[in-house]
């Protein structure tokens, strides 16, 4: 007797979407990482005020967390109703 796993489309879904979640999270934590480096190579080579907005963390990583959530939002959204959504993004970004 041999048993058949039957998936539901609803949990394929949730499935799909907390992977990713996860993606986006890990995303997020790498390009906080690398910009907080290239903030920091960049006012060890050149003279930059301290006062200089772009090369404040705090404004840096705020643009880095919500364009990556932005990212992953309409990633999603193209998921839900494309054929092909990778092709779609890539189109689209």
């Amino acid at each position: 007797m041999s048993s058949a796993q039957t998936s539901h489309p609803n949990s394929q879904q949730q499935g799909t979407s907390k992977r990713l979640w996860q993606v986006s999270l890990l995303t997020i934590i790498a390009a906080a990482i690398v910009n907080t480096l290239i903030a920091l190579l960049a006012k060890a080579l050149f003279p930059v005020a301290a006062t200089f907005l772009p090369l404040q963390p705090g404004i840096f990583l705020s643009f880095t967390v919500f364009g990556v959530l932005g990212a992953t939002i309409v990633f999603a959204q193209i998921g839900r109703w494309a054929k092909h959504p990778l092709r779609t993004f890539q189109r689209t970004v």
